[in-house]
């Protein structure tokens, strides 16, 4: 897999993911992106490290609030990257666009082993944000808020 191949599709991604999400929100969504990777939640090691794709021994610290390049940086193991890629708005602020990214551990080097061929940006996946649990659709529904979860714990 070539590097040069890579970093457009992520970008394609990131973008599409802001937009997809930006669909349904109330909120306006900054242009800027940071990513937020799910495995910063896996239990830690006796040094306060989570093993993440390659083997690498990362502080959870180093999974969040992750500048693109950065992000790119740690989904390309020497040549490889997860067979499938998740990615999903979760939060924002007045700053930046959080998106959460959750991968497989499995790495593969050819574009014909990744899932989500058919969706056109492999191994990318676009998922909406959370919904609501009283949500159904934009017609009835209309935007919410990303902070709807904190919100009815008021």
């Amino acid at each position: 897999m070539e590097l040069a191949w890579f970093i457009p599709a992520f970008d394609r991604a990131a973008t599409v993911c802001h937009d997809f999400a930006q669909q349904f929100l109330v909120e306006e969504l900054p242009a800027s992106l940071r990513f937020d990777f799910a495995a910063a939640g896996r239990p830690t090691d006796q040094f306060g490290q989570v093993e993440f794709l390659g083997g690498r021994l990362l502080l959870p610290a180093q999974l969040r609030d992750v500048e693109p390049l950065r992000a790119r940086k740690y989904l390309w193991v020497d040549g490889k990257v997860p067979q499938w890629v998740n990615l999903s708005v979760h939060g924002a602020n007045a700053e930046h666009t959080y998106i959460e990214v959750c991968v497989t551990d499995r790495l593969v080097a050819e574009v014909a082993h990744m899932y989500h061929l058919q969706e056109g940006n492999p191994p990318f996946h676009i998922l909406g944000p959370a919904l609501p649990p009283w949500w159904v659709s934009l017609t009835e529904s209309g935007r919410f808020s990303l902070g709807w979860r904190s919100a009815e714990q008021r």
